[in-house]
């Protein structure tokens, strides 16, 4: 919960005023209809004397105005009340719940904290006084407020709800679980606690406790649709997709959807390989709600799994002005700078997630993969060791594990941790392949991604892996018969182009092999494995200007190519009898071989089988547009 008007909903009402027994009481009120309400503001104001005004009717009177919606009046009446009895902690909190109300959160943390100084056993106080931290993006402050009022009441279930709460949203998980269980046995049969607790669980992905959970309360009113969404949300997350299309048609004959529920039909309708209607519903969805923060970042996810980083940041940044405090927009934006190459920006995204949520799963294990790309390799590895000490079965975290071992040639580690993840993950099966791939078994490589690419819409990395797979066999037609779906799409940066060349070229088809790096580079001029192909057969035909421009290209930018590019310009320019630019380029080449060797995590970065600076993204939704193509079906 983020939005200021649900964390103040239902403060009025939360404390007790020592009233007469002749006014209305906050129960009263809050039940009260409006005309009601109407009637006890006309009876109030004949009582109230216009001289000597009785502090307990002005504060009702603050209460009922506040309760019809008319915040500056009950402003005024509950600021006379304090004025004249400043030491009422009961006063001191309706105004601050009042200025609450009107966002003057300052304000209202004056009051509150007033009101717990003149008692320091209120606890309603202490509720709305860390309602009004967390607001001002205080959470430390917000959670000592909360076990302050706890320590005084262990059983006073608004607290503990209210921290566990907290908890949740700051993204501290694991403490959160048993803070909501200790508040459910308070009142288990709350709704909104019982609603924090799935959520909880799910974000746990404890998803078989969550879909119990669901399921009890389901028992008992079938057509709850609050719990529905969470159940909608759990098989989401386990991927059960039939189930998740069921109870979203349960929740469209039941009423109008909501953005969240629109959002969970998209990536039903993407995990079902409809990627034209998925796209088509996220922009009817951002059309209708073009501040949703979760469908701007399922736009960027999709924009990030087709390789256009750039575009992403655009709704990246629009989510996190609409949400600053939420964790997922920042760290999307992280991975978004980081694909773009620009490190600087994306560790202070990758700060700012850190920051407000230090547990999150993803940020935590970003972070990991962001020092392992830096080089820090020992401190990388603490950070994952304690981490799967934790959650010693999460799935990426054991593939980061593994992608690592396999970097640095601990071959038998990696087969090792990929044997305890589950044989028929997606993930565990193209690191399987990937290592055989490494290990120069092309035919259990090739074992191990078919069930893969046989998928209605492939992930291209695998399709890439198999097809390298299936050249190093020499099975060349079908290498590229397998690639040639992605020629046109924007998938791999290039990468099909480059390995499509290496197929032709070595089949002995260089004509063949020359025209698709042209391809690749008349879209990614800058993409070091495709000058690499290119001017590598230009040197070959004698083709010198054409080598040299690929080559002034190539070594611009830093790649683990840059040797090789620097070799062979210098052969190329005392072929062209440019002695002064081959003496530089040179003492150039001999200042790149300096032998520091270079570290495995920046060689990871410039790997197609390796991307160490990003996470896994698996969404795809955009439609396709006339340039770059649709995700091809198989």
């Amino acid at each position: 919960m983020t939005n200021s008007g649900y964390l103040v909903a239902g403060l009025i009402g939360l404390g007790l005023c020592s009233c007469s027994a002749a006014l209305p009481g906050p129960e009263r009120i809050a039940s009260a209809t409006q005309p009601e309400l109407a009637l006890l503001e006309d009876d109030l104001r004949e009582r109230l004397d216009p001289v000597d005004r009785d502090t307990d009717t002005l504060h009702a009177l603050a209460r009922i105005m506040a309760a019809q919606g008319k915040l500056e009046q009950a402003e005024t009446l509950a600021v006379e009340a304090t004025d004249l009895e400043p030491f009422h902690s009961g006063f001191l909190e309706t105004l601050a719940e009042i200025l609450l109300q009107q966002e003057k959160r300052f304000q209202a943390l004056l009051a509150y904290n007033q009101a717990v100084t003149v008692d320091s056993e209120r606890l309603s106080a202490y509720v709305g006084l860390a309602i009004t931290h967390q607001l001002l993006g205080d959470s430390a402050s917000a959670r000592k407020a909360l076990e302050q009022a706890i320590r005084f009441e262990p059983r006073y279930f608004d607290a503990r709800f209210h921290l566990a709460r907290i908890l949740f949203e700051i993204g501290e998980t694991i403490p959160a679980e048993p803070a909501i269980v200790a508040t459910r046995r308070i009142r288990p049969a709350d709704k909104e606690a019982l609603l924090l607790h799935l959520r909880i669980l799910i974000a746990l992905e404890r998803l078989e406790d969550a879909l119990l959970l669901a399921q009890e309360r389901l028992a008992v009113n079938p057509d709850d649709l609050e719990i529905l969404r969470q159940l909608l949300d759990i098989h989401v997350q386990r991927e059960d997709w039939d189930s998740a299309e069921t109870i979203y048609q349960r929740l469209a004959a039941l009423g109008e959807p909501t953005p969240d529920d629109i959002l969970a039909g998209v990536k039903i309708a993407a995990a079902r390989g409809r990627i034209d209607s998925a796209g088509q519903q996220l922009d009817r969805l951002l059309e209708q709600f073009p501040r949703h923060a979760p469908a701007l970042v399922v736009l960027s996810q999709s924009l990030l799994a087709r390789n256009r980083p750039a575009e992403a940041i655009r709704p990246l940044t629009a989510a996190v002005e609409v949400a600053p405090n939420w964790p997922e927009g920042h760290y999307w934006m992280a991975v978004a700078y980081f694909s773009l190459g620009d490190f600087l920006r994306g560790n202070l995204a990758l700060k700012r997630a850190d920051s407000l949520s230090p547990h999150h799963k993803r940020t935590r294990l970003l972070r990991i993969r962001r020092l392992l790309a830096e080089g820090a390799e020992a401190q990388a590895s603490g950070l994952l060791d304690t981490y799967l000490k934790s959650q010693p079965g999460d799935v990426e975290a054991l593939m980061l594990r593994a992608e690592w071992q396999t970097l640095t040639g601990d071959y038998d580690g990696a087969e090792k941790t990929l044997s305890t993840m589950p044989p028929g993950d997606p993930a565990a099966r193209f690191a399987r392949g990937r290592l055989a791939f490494l290990r120069g078994q092309y035919h259990a490589a090739i074992d191990h991604t078919s069930p893969l690419v046989d998928q209605a819409t492939p992930a291209w990395e695998a399709v890439y892996l198999h097809a390298a797979a299936l050249g190093s066999l020499r099975r060349y037609d079908e290498a590229l018969a397998a690639i040639s779906p992605f020629m046109k799409t924007d998938f791999g940066a290039g990468a099909f182009h480059r390995l499509a060349g290496y197929l032709h070229e070595r089949s002995g088809n260089r004509k063949a092999a020359r025209k698709a790096f042209a391809r690749g580079l008349r879209s990614h001029p800058r993409d070091p494995w495709l000058i690499d192909g290119a001017s590598r057969i230009a040197i070959d035909t004698g083709e010198w200007v054409r080598a040299q421009g690929l080559l002034e290209a190539g070594i611009e930018q830093n790649s683990p190519l840059l040797p090789v590019f620097l070799e062979r310009l210098a052969t190329v320019y005392r072929t062209l009898e440019l002695p002064e630019k081959e003496r530089e380029i040179r003492r150039r080449f001999l200042a790149v071989i300096d032998p520091l060797p270079r570290e495995a995590g920046q060689r990871a970065q410039d790997s197609v089988l390796f991307r160490m600076r990003l996470p896994p993204i698996e969404l795809a939704v955009e439609p396709p547009s006339a340039d770059s193509g649709s995700v091809p079906a198989r």
